[in-house]
Parts: structure tokens; sequence; C-alpha cells
């Protein structure tokens, strides 16, 4: 009896080459994993206050809201696009989400429902003028830098709003087990964007766009619809991060998300994502956001200026696309050999 040859996913093969290993953490991940490691024990030995229970939760509450804006930029960074809009993004949400409860008199969970819709609506907007007009992304997202600044101030007149729900503030102040509710929320979205970007098709379309488009049309990816997903994706969770920046601070402040967009993808990159896309894992991204935030604390409690920490994060970006170059090269001559 004759046997059918088994069938090959190409999407599949089109990504296997470029993740790295099957495992969980792959050699970039562990790349960032153990030098955090390394980190946190000459912090703990130098001052054993940076490992008290005070100091780990505030770091993981700091965190939480860079991080969830970074798994939204990393997933856009796999996929080939940026968007350096997320900041200002995230202050224009988080003031919108005020502005509703507090001067409309919207309750708590239509007003969230609204500045997701909105959020979801700019990122329809960068993606379809990114991939449907042809203007680079890094031009369009940097037009909606501006755009989504400015209308923060425009609704708040340039004024701090105050007087929220009570119900928004308990949950801004509210702790589980020492942890911040947003702590939990970033746990659960790394988890679920983990998942999803390793173990479905969705997640195989992802990283095949990012890794070589043209091949990606040709197996029957629809590739703009894969990206503008990604821009809106990203900008909804930029959003999100703005309001739980709003209920811990108990005010929607036009200045909330500034220089947010350059933390964002300094964190992407160091955790492990390619600038060109099609490499990266969502562990990393979360590593490398943790990484960040650990200098940034024990620079902190060894009393050295805080003006050294962006020095220190400049190097770090530098030194991991610095690295992600050199391992494109030795690929690029294992495939031609």
């Amino acid at each position: 009896m004759a046997t059918t040859a088994p069938s090959i996913n190409p999407v599949k093969q089109l990504v296997r080459r470029r993740e790295g290993g099957p495992g969980l953490v792959g050699a970039r991940e562990l790349g960032v994993l153990v030098p955090l490691v390394a980190l946190i024990a000459i912090f703990y030995v130098d001052n054993a206050n940076f490992g008290s229970s005070a100091n780990a939760s505030a770091i993981l509450q700091a965190v939480a809201y860079v991080g969830i804006i970074a798994i939204g930029q990393g997933i856009l960074m796999l996929c080939g696009e940026i968007d350096i809009s997320v900041g200002s993004v995230a202050g224009l949400g988080g003031v919108l989400w005020a502005w509703l409860m507090a001067r409309q008199g919207i309750p708590p969970i239509p007003a969230t429902l609204l500045v997701l819709v909105a959020g979801a609506a700019i990122g329809a907007f960068n993606g379809i003028v990114t991939v449907k007009v042809g203007v680079p992304a890094l031009v369009t997202t940097l037009g909606m830098f501006f755009i989504a600044r400015g209308l923060a101030y425009v609704v708040t007149n340039g004024y701090a709003i105050y007087r929220l729900p009570h119900s928004v503030e308990e949950f801004g102040s509210g702790k589980w087990l020492g942890l911040a509710w947003s702590v939990y929320g970033l746990f659960a979205l790394v988890i679920v964007a983990d998942v999803v970007m390793r173990h479905t098709r969705l997640g195989s379309r992802i990283l095949a766009t990012g890794g070589n488009e043209s091949a990606a049309r040709s197996v029957g990816i629809n590739t703009d619809r894969v990206k503008i997903g990604s821009f809106m994706l990203t900008s909804v969770l930029s959003v999100i991060a703005g309001m739980i920046v709003v209920a811990q601070i108990r005010s929607g402040d036009p200045t909330i998300g500034t220089g947010l967009e350059l933390q964002a993808i300094a964190a992407v990159v160091i955790g492990g994502v390619s600038l060109l896309g099609g490499v990266g894992r969502v562990l990393g991204i979360f590593f490398g956001v943790c990484l960040m935030q650990v200098i940034a604390s024990g620079m902190v409690f060894m009393h050295v200026d805080t003006n050294y920490q962006n020095v220190v994060i400049g190097f770090l970006l530098i030194g991991s696309v610095a690295l992600d170059v050199i391992q494109r090269r030795r690929s690029g001559r294992g495939r031609r050999a």
C-alpha cells in the first residue's frame, strides 16, 4: 500500500529557523537572565535592604507599567514594525479615562471600554497609514506621538484631573500578597503572550511576517492584517498602562508616559528582540524590563548618581543591537555555506 508523505506547514518552516531552540528560554533570553540574577546578587550583597519585600514590590510595580507597554511594542517589533508613540498614547488614554469619569460622570466600566476602543482606533490609524498608505512607521508614529500628547493637554487644559471614583482609587492602591494588582496583570499578560507567540498560528504568522514578509505572503499569510492588528494591540496595551498609572496616582496627569517610548524600545531590544523583526521571545522582553528596573533601583541603593542610569542603559542597548547584528551575520554565512 502506498504511503503518503507527511504534510509540511510552510509557516512553521519559516519560523523554525528563527526561534532559537524549542525550549522555554533560549540563548538570547539567557543572555539577559544571567546578568539580571548576577546584578540582583551584587546589589543584595552591597545592601541587604535591596532584597527587602518592600523594594521587590516597588520594583515589580514599576516593571508592570513599562512591561505592559513593552510586550505590545515587542510583538509589533517582532512583525517588523515599531511604534514610538506608545508613551503619548498611554498619557492620552489615562487622562481621557479620568476625564470621562471625573468630568462626564461616566461609570468606570463604560469609561474603560470607551478608552480601549479609542486605543484600538489609534492603533488602527497607525497601522493603516503605515501598511496601506506606505508611510514609514517611524514617521507615522512620530506624528501620533505629537498628536496624542497634544490632545492630552487639550483634554486637561494642562492641569491634572482629580476626584476619581472611589472604586478606581481602591484598585490603584489595592494589593494581594504584597503585590499591586498591576503586577499580576503583567504576569498574566506575559504568560498569555508567550503561549500565543510560541504555540499558536497567530504567533507563527507574526514571526514569519517579521522574518521575511515576502516569503510569508507567498505561503498565504495576510501580512497587512497581521501588522495592523499588532499596531492595534500595541496601542490598546499602552492605554491600559496609562489607566493603571492614573489609578495609582489618583489623578489624570497629562505628563503621564513622558519618555516611556524609549524605555519600552530599550527593554525590548535588551530583551533579545531584533530591530529587524522575526527574532525574539516575550519572556526575554520581560527579563529586559526587569533588568532595566533592577539597575535603576540598585544604583539608588549604592548611592550612585541617577544620571549614570541612562549611561548604563545606553551601553546595554548598543551592546544588544551589536550582538544581534553579529549573530545575523554569522547566521547568514551559515545558510550560504
